[in-house]
């Protein structure tokens, strides 16, 4: 197109030279097209064309991608407060994708710092972490409450026998000397009356206590994955314990596993990992069993079985006292841990 136009200059051109004009050299600035810059220089024979074009075109400048805004903390006054379940896991950072420090154990006391809509600022020792709130109970954590011990009723003491009053002989009156009066007839002194020895109360006859019974095992009849599943578990909930903690802890789980009643599942996976109950199947991952924990799940799953009484189907920390709910009653305290009877429908 511009070689188009700047023919069309030229002819114009020749045609203005034939009309008697100068061969001078002339400089028309004429806009090419409206194209802005185009100068069209001519002389006698030829036609310059001087072309600026500006090419020069805004440089994009890259669009920062939004970075993430960092989660607001609340700071709070130190406030004092428990864990209020098994296997919490304690993180470093106010999400569920941040790394895990530790786990905290029920009744643990934290003292929160800050807090966001969902999680808690919590300071545990010399660490800070964060734990989601539904997790974590304001307040100080429960004091155990002490079993009153029944005081022995003390044995009858037998009353004295009361001693017999003599009664005083009668002063004779003096009688007047004219009448003689007959002698006074003694009166006989009563024979002291015997008091009867107290009878000694009875002691009731204890009401003897029904032979507990207990879940055995068949060869078979629990795999090796729920062998290890269980010493998993034991290597968590029960770190330190020798084998006759850990066997009453496998114990509580044959039991649930093999109780007729509609309260708990009937599998070892579904006891494990029932909703709260004991932990999160996420608690237990990366953690491998030991040779103590192998040994107490298989001795109680695989060869001998529990070695705690059927209905025995509930633990918690012994700090927390022996009284619990309604439906539970107190067994024994076996290293660390209150153990109960499910009573009622269990």
């Amino acid at each position: 197109m511009k070689r188009l136009l700047a023919a069309a200059i030229l002819i114009i051109m020749l045609s203005a030279v034939g009309c008697g004009r100068t061969p001078e050299t002339a400089v028309i600035d004429v806009p090419v097209a409206g194209i802005p810059g185009m100068n069209i220089e001519s002389s006698d024979n030829e036609i310059i064309a001087d072309e600026i074009i500006d090419t020069e075109e805004p440089t994009e400048v890259p669009t920062e991608e939004p970075t993430e805004e960092p989660i607001e903390i609340l700071p709070l006054d130190d406030l004092a407060g428990y864990v209020n379940s098994n296997g919490v896991n304690y993180r470093r950072s106010p999400s569920k994708d941040a790394a895990v420090m530790t786990m905290l154990l029920f009744g643990r006391e934290v003292v929160i710092t800050g807090e966001t809509d969902e999680w808690y600022r919590v300071k545990v020792g010399n660490h800070t972490g964060f734990v989601a709130k539904q997790f974590i109970t304001l307040g100080a954590a429960p004091t155990p409450v002490p079993t009153d011990t029944p005081e022995p009723t003390p044995k009858p003491t037998p009353s004295p026998a009361p001693k017999p009053t003599k009664t005083p002989k009668p002063t004779p009156s003096p009688t007047p000397k004219p009448t003689k009066t007959p002698k006074p007839t003694a009166t006989p002194t009563p024979k002291p009356t015997k008091t009867p020895k107290p009878t000694a109360t009875p002691r009731p006859t204890p009401t003897p206590t029904p032979k507990p019974s207990y879940y055995t095992v068949s060869p078979g009849q629990f795999s090796d994955e729920d062998v290890e599943l269980v010493a998993r578990f034991l290597v968590v909930e029960a770190p330190g314990a020798t084998q006759l903690g850990l066997r009453a802890i496998s114990s509580v789980i044959l039991n649930r596993v093999l109780n007729e009643t509609w309260h708990f599942p009937d599998t070892v996976p579904e006891v494990l990992f029932q909703h709260n109950q004991f932990l999160p199947e996420s608690a237990l991952e990366g953690v491998e069993p030991t040779a103590q924990t192998l040994a107490a799940a298989r001795y109680v799953f695989q060869e001998h079985g529990a070695t705690l009484p059927k209905k025995v189907l509930f633990y918690r920390a012994a700090y927390l006292g022996t009284t619990w709910a309604s439906y539970m009653q107190y067994y024994a305290t076996i290293e660390g841990n209150c153990f109960f009877y499910g009573i009622g429908t269990y």
